[in-house]
């Protein structure tokens, strides 16, 4: 093998060193990637959110439900009022 050929093995393969996780370095990011597998906080944290939306769809469901029945109620009363003569 050539020098060149020598010293392009020898960069590829500190590179490859470079990039390549030790045992105790994997080790270390598998213990992180479980914590936050079995840490349940955050969990509980989307669940409240997803609780409030779902609380406020109904909510904005209902007003609108309630303001449409309110419009028809006062405008019919509005319209029975209009009806009255006075002698």
């Amino acid at each position: 093998m050539s020098v060149s050929g020598q010293l392009l093995a020898s960069y590829r393969r500190s590179v490859f060193e470079e990039r390549t996780l030790s045992g105790a370095q994997m080790q270390k990011t598998l213990d992180l990637i479980r914590n936050v597998l079995r840490e349940e906080e955050g969990v509980t944290a989307i669940e409240y959110g997803l609780l409030a939306a779902l609380v406020a769809v109904a909510i904005i469901g209902g007003a609108t439900a309630l303001g449409t029945n309110l419009n028809t109620f006062f405008n019919n009363i509005g319209t029975w009022f209009g009806n009255i003569t006075v002698p």
